[in-house]
């Protein structure tokens, strides 16, 4: 995989190239990798509502409370909706997956104009323990190896920023950002118990 010369196995062939870079939610090979980066990010689960609405918003926002509900408008069927989204917790805890839905139903319908909630659903994502993205070698010593991973469910701005960094790093250009996203910062661990308590108070 990595050394001098790395390289990526299938089934089929072994590809040899200059620079790998591993973009997925968690660094799966080799071993150490997985091991290393569950330390690092944690998956969080996530819920979403669409409702039909008369109101015509004109792109895509964040709610200024303390919840922070993503805000989409989109068309389905021909017909007007808005997206709510929000209220993460760690995945695999039970929490009241039906409480949640409720919850953005009402805030879709009391501040939204919403009428009519006509899908939900939830899925997953990966967040580094101190809030940021994991971007840069795939261990300390790596020279030719990269991941990013943990774009905090923000795959369009934190995937463009990590193909910034990355680019720069094949390159052997600094970058202003890449010491902030290297994936082996100590206060990735360091803020783990905080991480964990604000989950189990926010989310009973």
């Amino acid at each position: 995989m990595g050394g001098k010369t790395p390289y990526v196995k299938t089934k089929e062939a072994k590809v040899n190239a200059k620079q790998i870079i591993i973009a997925t939610n968690v660094p799966t090979f080799p071993l150490l990798a997985r091991g290393t980066y569950c330390l690092f990010e944690y998956p969080v689960e996530s819920y979403i509502v669409a409702g039909i609405t008369t109101k015509k918003l004109g792109g895509m926002y964040i709610s200024p409370d303390k919840n922070n509900y993503s805000i989409l408008p989109a068309e389905i069927g021909g017909v007007r909706h808005i997206l709510i989204g929000g209220g993460g917790h760690f995945s695999g805890f039970r929490f009241n997956r039906k409480k949640k839905f409720q919850e953005l139903a009402d805030y879709a319908e009391k501040q939204l104009g919403v009428t009519r909630i006509t899908h939900k659903w939830s899925d997953r994502d990966y967040l580094g323990y101190d809030g940021i993205p994991l971007v840069g070698p795939l261990y300390p010593w790596s020279k030719n190896v990269f991941a990013a991973t943990a774009f905090k469910k923000w795959g369009l701005s934190n995937g463009t920023a990590a193909a910034m960094i990355l680019r720069d790093l094949v390159l052997k250009q600094d970058n202003p950002w890449a010491s902030t996203y290297y994936p082996h910062r100590p206060r990735l661990i360091a803020s783990i118990p905080r991480v964990v308590l604000e989950n189990l108070k926010g989310n009973r």
